[in-house]
């Protein structure tokens, strides 16, 4: 009955790397529910069912959402694997294919930057990604964190 269901829509899907920037998304997706409702707001862990395919679930999602919120933090661009390969450059990446298919789909796609981190350059990304260089970025600090959200509003 999986391919039979209705696809979810959110008006928020929260991309991020755990390792990279947990705590920031989390908060994001508190302050995101709080306004909201939780069925308005996608994000990993807290999204998807037991059992269900994952990317199934994330290129449903992407595809049915109103806009993408790309968490980058100071790691997300040279993040690797247990093997020290860099995870953008694997076709099976979550966040690469979470960003892939909002580009692919012209989902509003807004890069946030968190805990310092700067932009992705196109010659640090693989050429699907490019044209998430190009989008202009929102930085939220722990600082300014609910101004910085009003921002994103």
């Amino acid at each position: 009955m999986h391919g039979m269901e209705a696809p979810r829509t959110h008006a928020v899907f929260i991309s991020y790397r755990r390792q990279d920037a947990a705590f920031p998304a989390g908060w994001l997706y508190e302050q995101l529910v709080g306004r909201f409702g939780r069925s308005a707001v996608f994000k990993d862990v807290d999204s998807i069912g037991i059992g269900e395919d994952f990317v199934d679930v994330i290129t449903t999602s992407v595809r049915s959402c109103r806009t993408m919120l790309a968490v980058i933090g100071p790691g997300w661009v040279s993040a690797a694997d247990e093997s020290s390969r860099r995870r953008l450059d694997q076709p099976d990446d979550f966040v690469r294919i979470e960003i892939e298919t909002a580009l692919g789909s012209n989902i509003p796609l807004i890069p946030v930057l968190v805990m310092g981190a700067a932009m992705p350059r196109s010659h640090e990304l693989p050429a699907t990604l490019v044209p998430l260089a190009r989008r202009n970025a929102i930085e939220i600090s722990s600082d300014h964190f609910a101004s910085d959200l009003e921002k994103l509003g």
